[in-house]
Order: C-alpha cells, then structure tokens, then sequence
C-alpha cells in the first residue's frame, strides 16, 4: 500500500491504481478482525470450561468430606479362635496331630 501511494506521488502511476491495494489492505485488515474476534471467543469459552471443571472438583471434594464427616467408623476386634474349622476336614487330620 505504501509503495503504491509513493508510486502515485510522484506520478509514476495514476492515482487510482492505489486502490487495489487499499481494497487488499482493508479486506486484510477485516479478516484479522474476525480471527481476533474469534480467538478471544475461544479463549473465553476455555477459560469459563476450566472455572466450570475446578468448581465441581471443589464441589467434590466438599461433598467427600461431608460424607467422610458422616461417614459411620466401625471397630474391628480381632478375636483368637481356639480351633480352626474346616467344614471339608470331617475326618481327616492334619500331619502331626
């Protein structure tokens, strides 16, 4: 575009053969818009995804918690059996007994 309003300056073209470039030079100038436009639409969209995916983690992880908090702990007691039974072994005896 510069080279074309230079040329035009100093006559070595006509004026109006400026405008082809000025008319590329706009239409450039329009879609770089729409891309910008599109990228930050994009970047938008991520970013309200991402706050979307880390407020349910939080949600999650609240809810686990509660649940924990909730949560019913039941003790184990080991117990020491005398006899092991074995309802296989009716007559059968080991070695050594």
């Amino acid at each position: 575009m510069l080279a074309s309003v230079v040329t035009a300056a100093v006559r070595v073209m006509p004026w109006w053969a400026v405008a082809p470039s000025g008319v590329l030079l706009v239409g450039y100038l329009a879609v770089l818009r729409v891309a910008v436009r599109a990228d930050r639409e994009q970047r938008e969209k991520a970013a309200r995804a991402r706050a979307e995916h880390l407020r349910r983690q939080r949600e999650r992880r609240r809810a686990l918690a509660a649940a924990a908090r909730e949560a019913e702990i039941i003790k184990f007691e080991a117990r020491k059996r005398v006899q092991v039974f074995d309802q296989y072994a009716d007559g059968r005896r080991a070695a050594g007994d």
